[in-house]
C-alpha cells in the first residue's frame, strides 16, 4: 500500500518505477512516501470522474494539498498539452452490459466510452421478466428518511431492497453475486440487521468504499427524502451507477429526487424516456413485495 512503502524494511530501498492504482483517491502528501523512493516514472491508473480522497474536517476542502493529485495533474496535462501522451484515457470498458454504461458515458464521459465486445453477451435468462433489454430499473418508493446519530435511514427502502433480494433468490440468483450500496452508514447497518437468516445474505456497503469493485447485480438505496445532502454528488453517483456487470436497480423516492437534484433530475428524465421508472404492491405475503406485477411510474417533467 501507499502508507506502507514507508515501512521501516524499505527505508533504503530505491525503485525505477512506481505503479499507482486507484490514484484518484490519493491526495499529493500520500503519494511522498513511495515517490521520493523512485528514480525514473510515476505511472498513475484512476477515474477522475469518480470519488477524490475522503475527506475528513474542514481543512480537506479548503486546501489543495489535501486533493486528488490524480485529478489536479491530468487538468494540468490538458490545459498545457492537450496532446501529450503522458495521458492516456482507456476508453473501452469491458465490466457492465452496454446498456448500463449508456447514462454515465453520457452525463460523465462525454459519450467517449466505448464497450467491448464481450459485454454485449453478458446475459441473465432467469430475470428477463425483470430486465428486458435494459439492464436499469428504478423503483420509486414514498418512504420517509429518519436521523439516526449523524446518518439517515430508510425503513421502507430497506424492506423494498430485501423483498428484491428474495426474489432474486427465488430466480437462482446467489446472494454472492449481489451487493447492497447506500451513501450511509446506518441505512447499510438497518439493510443487513434485517434479513432473516443473519449467516447468508448479500454484501451491504455504503457507496465510497465499494469504489473500484464490482459485482453482478447492485441495488441502490439513496435514502434521502427531505433533503438532498451529500448525495447530489456527480463522483459518488458515477461510483454507484458504474459497479454492475448484469443489472442495477436503484430503491429511492423519484419524486423528492427529481426536484431536488439536477443530477438525479437528469437521471430519472433518462429512466423515465425508457420507461425504466415503477412501482410496486405489496404482495399476499405482506412481509414482501410483488415485483412481478410492477406498473410503469409517469413522471412530470418542466
Amino acid at each position: 500500500t501507499i502508507h506502507a512503502a514507508g515501512d521501516e524494511e524499505l527505508k533504503h530501498e530505491i525503485f525505477d518505477q512506481m505503479y499507482v492504482d486507484e490514484a484518484s483517491l490519493i491526495t499529493e502528501s500520500e503519494l511522498i512516501i513511495p515517490g521520493i523512493k523512485i528514480k525514473k516514472y510515476w505511472r498513475l491508473f484512476g477515474d477522475n470522474k469518480q470519488l477524490a480522497p475522503f475527506k475528513r474536517t474542514i481543512i480537506y476542502e479548503t486546501q489543495e494539498l489535501y486533493k486528488s493529485f490524480f485529478d489536479k495533474i491530468i487538468k494540468i496535462l490538458k490545459k498545457n498539452n492537450p496532446s501529450s501522451t503522458a495521458y492516456n484515457f482507456l476508453n473501452v470498458q469491458y465490466r457492465m452490459h452496454p446498456s448500463l454504461i449508456n447514462y454515465p458515458n453520457k452525463m460523465f464521459y462525454g459519450n467517449r466510452i466505448l464497450s467491448g465486445d464481450q459485454t454485449r453477451r453478458i446475459s441473465e435468462p432467469k430475470i428477463r421478466s425483470l430486465f428486458n433489454k435494459e439492464r436499469i430499473k428504478w423503483i420509486h418508493t414514498v418512504g420517509e428518511e429518519r436521523q439516526h446519530g449523524f446518518s439517515k435511514i430508510n425503513s421502507l427502502e430497506s424492506q423494498v431492497i430485501i423483498s428484491l433480494c428474495y426474489l432474486f433468490n427465488k430466480q437462482g440468483i446467489n446472494n454472492k453475486r449481489i451487493t447492497i450500496l447506500t451513501p450511509y452508514e446506518s441505512q447499510a447497518h438497518h439493510i443487513s440487521t434485517r434479513f432473516p437468516n443473519q449467516q447468508d445474505h448479500p454484501e451491504v456497503k455504503v457507496i465510497d468504499a465499494f469504489q473500484g469493485q464490482e459485482n453482478d447485480y447492485i441495488f441502490l438505496s439513496l435514502t434521502r427524502t427531505k433533503t438532498i445532502g451529500f448525495l447530489d454528488n456527480p463522483k459518488r453517483c458515477n461510483v454507484a451507477l458504474t459497479r454492475a456487470k448484469y443489472g442495477l436497480i436503484v430503491v429511492a423516492d423519484a419524486l423528492f429526487l427529481k426536484d431536488a437534484s439536477l443530477l438525479f433530475k437528469s437521471l430519472l428524465q433518462y429512466c423515465h424516456n425508457k420507461q425504466l421508472v415503477v412501482r410496486c404492491k405489496k404482495s399476499s405475503n405482506h412481509r414482501f413485495f410483488d415485483f412481478l406485477n410492477f406498473e410503469n411510474y409517469n413522471l412530470k417533467f418542466q
